[in-house]
Order: C-alpha cells, then sequence, then structure tokens
C-alpha cells in the first residue's frame, strides 16, 4: 500500500495550501464558504425582490408588504433545508445501494480503512457499492455523523486487492470529507433547485405577464440574476473538485509508475472532453480532465487570484447592496440611517474579504514578491463586476427603465460623468485598500498566515464602513461631492496679513492650495460626521505591526519588526520637531508682517489664517515624513507610512491646542493677556485633528507613490549588509537583524502603546456629531402627526416654449405622518390628476399607497426612501402612454404650515392643502 508523505514533506508538496496530513481542511474550505456565501446572498437578494415585486401584484390589502416577502423568502430556504434532509435516502433508493461490510469483502474493508487512516479521519465513512452502476466512480454524501461514500460495481470489480483507481478515486472522496465540504455541497443544490421551483416561475410572470413594470429591463435583470446564481452554484462545484485532488496528490505519494495518483490521471486523459471543453471551466458543474490533471500537477494554482471570483463577488454584492437597502428600509422604517450603515456593512464585508483574501493568495503565489499590476488589477475588475451588479439590480429596473446608484431623479443616471465620479471613491478606496493589503501581507508567508489575514479582513472592513456608508448617503447627489469640485477652480489660500515677504507668502498659498483642497469637497466634509473613521485608519497600522510583533516573538520567522518601527518612530517624532519650528518660524513672520501691514479690522480673519497656515504645515510635513519612512524601511512600507502620519498628526494636534492661542497672541496682539494662555475649544482641535490625518493620509499618497517608483529605478536593496560583515568570494554576507535585548522589548511595547494610545478617542471621536446612527428619529413637528386629506391641489409643470401645464388632482388623497417618521399616501383605487394645454389632455391615474421616511427641519419636510406599492399611469388624450411605480410627483423637500386642522405643503412643483381627518397618535 502507498504511504503519505511525512507531514514536513507534505506541506512542501503542498506549497503552503495547508495540505498537510495533520491540518484540519479549513484552508480548502474558506474558499469554497465564501462561494456559498455568495450563492445564498444572491439567493436572498433576488427572492426578496421578486416577492417585493409580486406584492405589487396583488390585490390592494390581501397581504402585507413585509410579510409577503419575509415568507417568500423562508419559503425558499426551508424547501432547501427539506430537500437537503430527503438527498441522502433518496440517493440510496436510487441507486439500490448496499452497504460494504467485512463479512463480503474483508481485505476490501481493510484497505478502506487503511486510507481513512491516511486521511486523518476520526471516523470512518459509510461504503456503499452501487450494483446496477457500471461506470468507474465514487460519490460521497450524507449528513454530519452519517457519510457514506458510494462506489459503482466496476470500480470495485477486482480479485481480492484493491485496484490503482480505486484507491485513488478513495482518496479523492476522502478529500471532500475532510475539506468539509459535503454539506455545503448538497445545501449548494437544494437551493439552486428550491430557487428554480420557487422563484423562476414568479420571474416568469412578473417579466411576461405585467406589461406595468416594464417588461424589458425587467425581464433582462431577472435573466441575469438567475445566470448568476447558475454561475456561483457551478464554480462552487468544480471549485471542491480541485481541492480534493490538490489534496489526494499528497496523501497519495508516488505511486509505481511514479506519479501520484497515476490511475486517475490516466482515467482522466481517456474521458472524452466534447467539442466545447473550454466552457467548462467556467459554464459546468465539474471541472474538465486537463484542469484536474493541471491542479495535480501543480498545486499552487489553487493559490493564485481568479479574477473571475472577484468579478462575481462585485456583481453579488451589488445586488445585494441595491436590493438588500430596498428591504432594510422596510423592516426598519424611520430608522434610514441605521439601516445605510447595515447595508454598508453587508457590501464592505464581503468586498474587503474577498480583497483582502485574493492580495494574500497573489503574495503567496508570488513567494513574497507580488506585482504592483496583478494587486491593482483586483479592486478594478471588481469595480465592474459592481457595475454589472448595479445595472442588473431589480430595484434599478423596476422603474420600467434603466437606472445606476438609484438616481431616479436623473433623467439618464449612464452619463460618463456621473458613472466616472460616483464610481471614482470606490475604485480608488478599492486600489488604496489593496495596497495596504499587500503590504501588510507581504513576507509573512508561512504558519499562522490564516490568522492574519482574518485580522487583517476584520480590520479593512471596520475600516472600509464608515466610507461606505457616507458614499451611500451621499451617491444621490453626485453634484454635491466629486463632480462639483472637479467643476471648480482650486481654493484660493486663505487670508493672510498683506506684509508677508513675497517668497514666504508664496510659498505658504502654493502649501495651502495643494494640500487643503479636499475640504471642499463633501465627501470630506461628511466625514467629520461618520463613527468610526479615525478609529479604522488607526487600526490599519496598529494591527499589522501588533501581528508582525507576536509573530516574531513566538520564532515564526520573518524579520525583527523593531528596526522599522523604531525608524518610523524617529521619523515622526523628527518631522514632528521640524514642524514645530516652521510653525513658529511663521508665527514671528506673521508678527512682523501684521505690524507692518498696521491694520486691526481683520485680526479674526487672519487668526483663521493661521490655522489654516499650521493645518498646511503639518500636512506637508507628514506627507513628507511618510515618504521618508517608505524609503527607508525593510517592509510594511505603506502601514509605516501611515503610522507615521497619525503619529504626527496627532502630535501636531496637541501641540496646536496648545500653542495656537498664544501664537495668534504673539502674532497679532503683541501683549499675552490671560485669555492668550487658553488652549482651543475641544471641538476646534477635535476638527484639526481630524483634517491633520485625513488630509496627511491623502497628501502621503502621491509622496509614497514617488517613493516606490524612485526605489525601482534606483534599484535599493532591501536586504542590510553591515561593513564588517564576513565576505564570502568577496560578496559580502547578508546578516540577519540582531535580535532587541529585553529592555529594548518593553521600551517598544510602552513606546508603542502611547502611539496607540490616541486609539482610544478615536474610537468614540466627536460621538455628539454622529447622523448615522442618528436615524431620522428627530421629534417631528406635533401638529403634523395624524391623518390628513387632501382637498385642494395643483401641479405647474413648465414646457420651455410651450408655455407651463397645470395638472389638479381630485379630493380624498390621505396623508398619514407616524411619529416614529414615516408618512403615507394612500391614493384609494383610483386618483386622478389631470391637465391640458392647447386642445390636447394629459391625466395620471394614481392607484395604491406610497411610504417614505420624513424629517422635518425647521419648516419644512425632507423626505427619503420611497416605497411604492401601487401604479401610476399616464395617458395622453385618452390613451395608455406608460405605466411605472407609484411616486406621485414628490419632491425631495417640501415647505409646510401648520395651524389647527390645516396643514398647507408647498414645494418649487406643487402646492397642496389639506384637512385633518383623524388625531395625532
Amino acid at each position: 500500500m502507498t504511504t503519505a508523505p511525512s507531514a514536513p514533506d507534505a506541506g512542501r508538496n503542498g506549497l503552503g495550501l495547508g495540505l498537510a496530513s495533520g491540518d484540519d481542511g479549513r484552508t480548502h474550505s474558506a474558499h469554497t464558504t465564501s462561494l456559498f456565501a455568495l450563492l445564498i446572498g444572491a439567493v436572498w437578494a433576488t427572492t426578496s425582490m421578486v416577492f417585493y415585486v409580486l406584492h405589487t401584484a396583488l390585490p390592494a390589502g390581501s397581504v402585507g408588504r413585509i410579510p409577503l416577502i419575509a415568507m417568500g423568502s423562508a419559503a425558499v430556504f426551508v424547501l432547501a433545508v427539506g430537500i437537503y434532509a430527503c438527498h441522502p435516502r433518496l440517493m440510496m433508493w436510487r441507486g439500490g445501494l448496499m452497504r460494504l461490510t467485512d463479512v463480503d469483502d474483508p481485505e476490501t474493508m481493510a484497505d478502506m480503512r487503511a486510507l481513512c487512516r491516511q486521511a486523518g479521519l476520526r471516523s470512518e465513512p459509510t461504503f456503499l457499492v452501487a450494483p446496477y452502476d457500471k461506470t468507474p466512480k465514487a460519490l460521497v454524501f450524507g449528513h454530519p455523523g452519517r457519510r457514506c461514500i458510494q462506489l459503482s460495481n466496476r470500480l470495485l470489480h477486482t480479485d481480492g486487492s484493491l485496484p490503482e483507481l480505486c484507491r485513488d478515486t478513495v482518496l479523492h472522496e476522502l478529500a471532500h470529507l475532510r475539506n468539509r465540504d459535503v454539506d455545503k455541497t448538497y445545501l449548494t443544490i437544494a437551493v439552486w433547485w428550491s430557487f428554480v421551483v420557487t422563484v423562476v416561475p414568479l420571474m416568469l410572470f412578473l417579466a411576461v405577464g405585467r406589461n406595468s413594470w416594464g417588461a424589458t429591463p425587467v425581464a433582462v435583470s431577472l435573466a441575469a440574476l438567475t445566470l448568476l446564481v447558475y454561475l456561483i452554484r457551478n464554480a462552487l462545484l468544480r471549485n471542491r473538485e480541485t481541492h480534493a485532488d490538490a489534496r489526494a496528490v499528497v496523501w497519495a505519494g508516488a505511486s509505481p509508475h511514479g506519479v501520484p495518483l497515476s490511475a486517475l490521471r490516466e482515467a482522466l486523459r481517456q474521458e472524452k472532453t466534447g467539442r466545447f471543453a473550454w466552457a467548462r471551466r467556467y459554464w459546468h458543474h465539474h471541472p474538465p480532465p486537463l484542469q484536474r490533471i493541471e491542479i495535480m500537477n501543480d498545486p499552487s494554482r489553487l493559490v493564485r487570484p481568479r479574477l473571475w471570483d472577484g468579478f462575481c463577488v462585485g456583481i453579488v454584492t451589488a445586488v445585494i447592496m441595491e436590493n438588500g437597502r430596498f428591504m432594510l428600509a422596510n423592516f426598519m422604517p424611520g430608522s434610514l440611517n441605521p439601516s445605510t450603515l447595515l447595508t454598508a456593512l453587508l457590501f464592505t464585508a464581503p468586498v474587503t474579504a474577498t480583497l483582502v483574501f485574493a492580495v494574500s493568495r497573489v503574495v503567496t503565489a508570488a513567494a513574497g514578491r507580488s506585482s504592483a499590476l496583478a494587486v491593482a488589477a483586483l479592486p478594478l475588475v471588481m469595480g465592474l463586476g459592481f457595475l454589472v451588479g448595479e445595472a442588473i439590480s431589480l430595484v434599478n429596473t423596476g422603474a420600467g427603465r434603466w437606472v445606476l446608484f438609484s438616481q431616479y431623479s436623473r433623467k439618464d443616471s449612464f452619463e460618463p460623468a456621473t458613472v466616472l465620479t460616483t464610481v471614482a471613491p470606490l475604485l480608488t478606496g478599492g486600489l488604496l485598500l489593496a495596497v495596504w493589503a499587500r503590504s501588510a501581507v507581504n513576507r509573512t508567508i508561512g504558519p499562522r498566515r490564516r490568522g492574519l489575514r482574518r485580522a487583517l479582513i476584520a480590520t479593512a472592513v471596520l475600516a472600509a464602513t464608515p466610507w461606505m456608508t457616507l458614499w451611500l448617503t451621499m451617491r444621490q447627489e453626485v453634484d454635491q461631492t466629486v463632480a462639483a469640485a472637479l467643476r471648480k477652480d482650486a481654493p484660493a489660500a486663505v487670508a493672510m496679513p498683506a506684509g508677508l515677504a513675497d517668497g514666504y507668502a508664496t510659498a505658504l498659498a502654493w502649501t495651502e492650495t495643494l494640500t487643503l483642497w479636499p475640504q471642499r469637497f463633501l465627501f470630506f466634509v461628511g466625514s467629520y460626521y461618520v463613527p468610526g473613521v479615525l478609529f479604522g485608519l488607526g487600526l490599519l497600522w496598529l494591527v499589522p505591526m501588533v501581528w508582525t510583533f507576536l509573530r516574531h516573538k513566538a520564532g515564526l520567522g520573518g524579520d525583527s519588526p523593531f528596526r522599522d518601527a523604531r525608524g518610523a518612530l524617529a521619523v515622526a517624532a523628527a518631522g514632528t520637531v521640524v514642524c514645530l519650528v516652521v510653525c513658529v518660524a511663521h508665527v514671528l513672520l506673521a508678527r512682523s508682517a501684521y505690524r507692518a501691514a498696521g491694520a486691526r479690522e481683520d485680526i479674526e480673519a487672519w487668526g483663521s489664517g493661521s490655522t489654516a497656515a499650521f493645518l498646511a504645515i503639518s500636512v506637508a510635513c507628514e506627507a513628507l515624513a511618510a515618504g521618508v519612512t517608505a524609503f527607508i524601511a525593510k517592509r510594511h512600507r505603506i502601514v509605516l507610512a501611515l503610522m507615521t502620519v497619525f503619529v504626527m498628526g496627532t502630535m501636531m494636534s496637541v501641540a496646536v491646542w496648545v500653542g495656537a492661542q498664544p501664537g495668534n497672541c504673539v502674532s497679532y496682539v503683541g501683549i499675552m493677556v490671560e485669555m492668550c494662555w487658553e488652549p482651543l475649544a475641544a471641538d476646534t482641535a477635535g476638527l484639526f485633528w481630524h483634517a491633520a490625518i485625513l488630509l496627511g493620509t491623502l497628501a502621503a499618497v502621491p509622496v509614497v507613490f514617488l517613493v516606490a517608483v524612485a526605489r525601482k529605478v534606483l534599484g535599493r536593496r532591501t536586504s542590510r549588509v553591515r561593513a564588517s560583515a564576513p565576505a564570502k568570494d568577496g560578496v559580502p554576507t547578508v546578516l540577519p537583524d540582531r535580535s532587541p535585548r529585553a529592555f529594548s522589548r518593553v521600551a517598544f511595547v510602552l513606546l508603542a502603546a502611547a502611539v496607540a494610545g490616541p486609539l482610544v478617542p478615536a474610537a468614540f471621536f466627536n460621538h455628539h456629531a454622529w447622523y448615522v446612527l442618528a436615524g431620522d428619529s428627530a421629534p417631528a413637528a406635533d401638529c403634523l402627526l395624524g391623518t390628513w386629506v387632501e382637498t385642494a391641489y395643483r401641479r405647474t409643470v413648465p414646457l420651455d416654449e410651450l408655455g407651463s401645464l397645470t395638472f389638479t388632482r381630485a379630493k380624498g388623497v390621505v396623508h398619514r405622518f407616524e411619529r416614529e417618521g414615516t408618512v403615507t399616501m394612500d391614493f384609494g383605487p383610483a386618483t386622478w390628476e389631470r391637465g391640458s394645454l392647447n386642445g390636447h389632455e394629459a391625466a395620471y391615474k394614481y392607484t395604491g399607497t406610497l411610504h417614505l421616511n420624513y424629517l422635518v427641519d425647521g419648516d419644512r419636510i425632507n423626505y427619503d426612501d420611497p416605497v411604492s406599492e401601487g401604479s401610476q399611469t399616464l395617458f395622453r388624450d385618452g390613451e395608455e402612454y406608460s405605466t411605472k411605480p407609484l411616486l406621485a410627483q414628490m419632491t425631495q423637500s417640501e415647505e409646510f404650515s401648520c395651524s389647527g386642522d390645516d396643514l398647507r405643503l408647498l414645494s418649487e412643483r406643487y402646492a397642496v392643502t389639506l384637512r385633518r381627518a383623524g388625531a395625532a397618535p
């Protein structure tokens, strides 16, 4: 019998894939688990939206929207669990399987037990024989604790010894058990068939049987979503086969023919592949024979990045984000911001996990010498998948036209400027996150890499979620974010005394222009009101450094982190000193300029100008210090550069908090009164700290990039050669880093604790200004609460040269304002809105109800997240023109005036008068 290689040899043969006989199979199950999670997410997002659309087709009041979605989604997964539970019995009944025992064939059972011991299984599966199966194959199935391996009669046909093909095939099936993919496999099949039986017929009904939702966009969307679920299912089933082959190769060792699994390889070569064998790599549920042989020859293929997986992740997460946010807004009425935060978490978790995991695979496959282009390709491919997922999300096609980013108010959301400026923050963030992950993972291949990967994934999720929340909040008003900033001139430098030296004034103006320009972005301003921004940035450098320190302390290899960390902290300290010197020089120059100017009426503006100058000087020093750190560090350059920025920004913020007031007094007052010794207000200092770290990080990106290019051009060696190192054949020997003394370790730990100290206040920084967790729960105006009935409605639509078209609506539309921040507009079975111009008549027929979240701000009502449970049909001269979901021509904001039982709503489009019909709840 062939014996397995020893554990160390197995680890080398497996190329670090976790294939040693002593591992637990989690490495191989990780990719299968991620595909299974993608499948469940895609099925849930599609199913929930299908039942939402179905609700609009049912008679009004027959069943609630949320109960229907919950029951429909639950029915799909309950049916899947039922199929999974019945599958083993069905397999045994259909195949007429019989149990193989020692009485039937003692030699074969002895060989089977030996193979189980070789595979390291804790419990042996039940071996079953398929007497009517004439093909040489085997299959593993069954529930936990009752695993079975089905062997065909032809595979077991022998004269008393286990044939090579049977041995290789059984090892392959045992590898499935060791990889823990059996349950996920049959749950995947069960979910697919449940989806086909329950959801696909509803899709056909909604796409073909109803014209009101725009048949073409919805049909294309539903077909694409079904195809996506099918492709993910097949990718999971192919993935489990290749991983089982890789593990079985390590177990098998060398056969009598000199090649592991030689009999199985030969059987695969003889298998007929058909005319379209290339398509099986992407379409079929089983990998083609040539691909399986390639994996057996080179298991390292399994750790190479799969761009197709990243593309699918982008599609699925976009579908989950769009459809899921719509569903969460329904399940959490009046809590728009918490639902947005939860949606952001549902999006960032799979995306960042896939990105970090893929980057680690790139680094592993390249043995720590990963290509920057290979890393950059990952977020770009995921971004492309995100755009495809956006386009096929049901919530973005249900309006009867194609919509991107839920921008229903735009005539064409596919405009290049809109797409570019909305996607640009996502692509930029993805690229920066991929570069960070490469820096954090680089040169850490080896034991405990799984724990490092998990820690980095959790860190990336915590750091990316606040920014994704901000993007979701502001993306519908793209003109206020990136697009508007691109169309504006660069901000001018803030006011300073006119007597400043020309050279210094010019340098200061350029510094402020280059470093403070992001302050014009609403995206940057909004980051101050989102929880966890600074905390996430701090974790991005703290977690990799702590992990590297623990690895080195445990003797798991790798260079000592002390030298690079000490160097980064030294650069941060020196940079802070230089920055303080420049700030003092600025105070003295401003003092002389102020006295030369001789005007005191602008003292307040000049004081603000000094604070802006301090910020610009700090950001410039942080960027330069980050570049120096990236140049001198041996590894983790991005991580250490970020640590340098964080440390310098914190120290400069403390210095400005304490010294800004005395500096301004020296510059502009001339005498030190008691108020001059007071520190800045806490809010002002907090804003400075927030801006110093964020702007410093942004400014450090191009500087570190230029340093990386310079290192490549100069060919700087990363290994350290001491002048006194011994030489061999005239070549100096590279000596390992010296281990620090115990005192140095203690000092480093204390210093690291002091450096990480600002993360504690960063976690709760500016909590009183957080609008993300506040939700739309602000108290509504008491007079609004209750039930109102429209008594008059008038809407004017300008038509350029033709004049304007005025619509009036029939009385009786009901508005119900609830205390938790929701409003329902009930149009009943039919409410008509009519208008005429130049002998032509236009009319709208409204049916059903419209739900919105609202927030009162002074004398204005702001609306968001409309949820339609009806339709609006446009008629032109009596002929039906189009039908869309009910939106009732609502605007996002309107003024209101409430007096007693009378309510008036006014916007730029319409004026509505209402009368109270029910008391406030």
